[in-house]
């Protein structure tokens, strides 16, 4: 082999694996951007779904009386679908910084583009763990808010509020857990990425 075909080869090789940098770079951003904005489209319909259903209970709201019903019906019915839709909005509206702020741009890293797909996931599902969780707690302050009205029957009054306090340390829990999925679950990424590449680095 001559010199000018060994330096063909080599020139070769070098564009395949810089055409290579930038298809993964050209992909990379874009599909993380897609998964950003798929979770927001996803708190969207579930706040639309849940908001459906009451479209006529608010309608006969004004009907309601006494005002502390009407507060405690508006809790139970608009807590959730207001608060997934301001996540919808955040995740469709931020999807290209977020994306950016994950696979910074010119970044190549297997395993840095590995924990983004991760968080996008993760992300998904803390919406639909967030969206179990926020009508439930909606429920709960509804039902504090009727028990502590004065012609709510006393005898009831003490045994039902510890139940409905108990119902919101859970489902506060669950939607802790929901909010750290949302954000991606770092901590849990991390460990996941370096484990696995750990294990890859000791099976080479």
């Amino acid at each position: 082999m001559d010199i000018e075909t060994h330096f063909s080869q080599e020139l070769e090789l070098h564009d395949e694996s810089f055409c290579m940098t930038n298809n993964q770079d050209s992909i990379a951003l874009p599909l993380i951007r897609f998964g950003f904005i798929s979770a927001g489209i996803l708190a969207l319909y579930i706040s639309i779904a849940d908001f459906i259903p009451n479209i006529v209970g608010l309608s006969m709201l004004a009907l309601l009386e006494p005002v502390p019903d009407q507060i405690s019906f508006l809790v139970s019915v608009a807590i959730a679908p207001c608060i997934l839709l301001f996540l919808a909005y955040k995740l469709i509206r931020n999807s290209d910084q977020l994306a950016r702020k994950l696979v910074p741009e010119g970044s190549n890293d297997v395993s840095t583009i590995e924990a983004a797909i991760y968080r996008v996931i993760l992300t998904a599902c803390g919406v639909v763990v967030l969206s179990w969780a926020l009508p439930q707690i909606g429920q709960v302050l509804s039902n504090i808010i009727v028990t502590q009205q004065e012609d709510y029957p006393p005898e009831f009054r003490g045994m039902l509020t510890e139940s409905n306090w108990g119902g919101i340390v859970y489902f506060c829990i669950q939607s802790a857990i929901g909010a750290y999925l949302i954000w991606g679950a770092p901590h849990l990424v991390k460990w996941q990425v370096d484990r696995a590449h750990g294990e890859a680095g000791e099976t080479e």
